[in-house]
């Protein structure tokens, strides 16, 4: 697992306090005219994860999200029918599955990034790239 652990020392114990998590995003790098249906993006979600739940939100932003278990813990993630991009928050391995299986349900010639939320790592996702190289990317 590549997430980390904050911890302090109380009384010469380390003390777990809680696995922390990141915020990342999937999304074409550059205005597209290329869009995934909300309704399609759904019914995949469901097809792949039958036990994410999903929830609509009242936000025009960002609607469906969805949270569900993954190896590393929660995933939570929200849909942009604008960009026709993605949200996660979660372990990076399990983000990085995630990103991959998005990046499936997108014609090959559409660019797509992944990236955390200060901009401060950007990988191309192709249909070429790896969880590998997505997680190489962040260490």
């Amino acid at each position: 697992m590549l997430g980390f652990l904050a911890s302090c020392k109380i009384q010469g114990v380390f003390v777990v306090i809680k696995k922390l998590t990141m915020n990342y995003l999937v999304s074409p790098p550059d205005k597209t005219h290329w869009n995934l249906d909300t309704a399609d993006f759904l019914s995949r979600l469901i097809e792949q994860w039958p036990s994410a739940r999903v929830r609509r939100n009242n936000d025009l932003n960002f609607t469906p999200s969805w949270k569900m278990e993954m190896p590393g813990g929660t995933l939570e993630g929200e849909f942009n029918p604008r960009c026709s991009g993605i949200a996660l928050d979660g372990d990076l391995e399990d983000c990085a599955t995630f990103a991959l299986w998005f990046r499936s349900l997108v014609p090959a010639m559409q660019p797509l990034l992944f990236y955390d939320d200060c901009f401060n790592v950007d990988v191309p996702l192709t249909p070429e790239t790896t969880a590998a190289d997505l997680i190489a990317a962040f260490q």
